[in-house]
């Protein structure tokens, strides 16, 4: 039996979707990963089946291969053990509903015991899986992409590589976005300082320059805050979080 969900990884700055795709067949117990993943993606083999186990699920004792598209692209980091996890349980049980499942970009870390952790990159994440929003927001309105194009003042082309994730919107359309579904698939979803900076500034569709100058501060040091370099002082960090919170409320 086979499943497969969706994730991401990060190539520099930005997101590119990964398909996670599990085989489960007969043969001798083996777990293998392929599709050129590297360090901690391989270690996952170990933190996946122990937490499987003790959240209560049975672990296939078959031979499991697990492939990482596309293939010739390397992928790093611990985030895919949720995916991975979620989709050997959804070719073994049929617990999970695997067709369900790929309305959803996957990612987090897993404990031991089972508990999910948190990643780095989840904010570049974040605005790749707006993408699979916009996707679904169109189908639910029984839309074309050409109509969705014209409504946001874009070509059909980029409309098709936002959808696809070949390419994440600019920061000037996102606000025309946001608008169109009604709601930000990205807000909330950012726990650090430095995401959540970098969040509001493209919600509100600002270069960093433009963006600074709202907040009071030089252009470099908003650059050093949004890369998690340095961080306010302790009186401009609560004005710039009230800041934060009120754009919050108002998406």
């Amino acid at each position: 039996m086979s499943a497969s969900v969706l994730s991401s990884a990060l190539a520099g700055v930005d997101a590119f979707p990964v398909e996670v795709e599990v085989d489960i067949s007969g043969g001798l117990p083996q777990l293998k990963t392929v599709g050129l993943a590297e360090g901690a993606v391989r270690e996952a083999q170990e933190r996946v089946k122990a937490a499987i186990k003790n959240s209560g699920y049975e672990f296939p004792n078959r031979k499991i291969t697990i492939n990482l598209a596309p293939a010739d692209t390397r992928k790093e980091g611990s985030s895919f053990d949720l995916p991975i996890a979620l989709a050997i349980l959804a070719a073994n049980t049929g617990a999970l509903n695997a067709e369900r499942m790929r309305n959803y970009l996957i990612q987090g870390e897993l404990a031991l015991d089972g508990r999910i952790k948190g990643i780095r990159g989840a904010l570049p994440s974040a605005l790749l899986a707006r993408s699979k929003h916009l996707r679904k927001a169109r189908l639910d309105r029984g839309l074309l992409q050409k109509d969705v194009a014209r409504a946001l003042g874009v070509s059909e082309t980029a409309m098709h590589n936002w959808e696809t994730g070949r390419v994440t919107p600019s920061i000037r359309c996102t606000p025309r976005i946001v608008r169109f579904m009604g709601y930000d698939p990205c807000a909330g979803r950012t726990s650090t300082f430095s995401d959540r900076l970098r969040a509001c500034r493209r919600s509100l569709g600002l270069s960093r320059k433009l963006f600074a100058s709202r907040l009071r501060v030089d252009e470099s040091t908003l650059a050093r805050w949004e890369r998690g370099k340095t961080s306010p002082a302790e009186r401009a960090r609560t004005r710039i979080e009230a800041f934060l919170e009120r754009k919050a409320e108002m998406q």
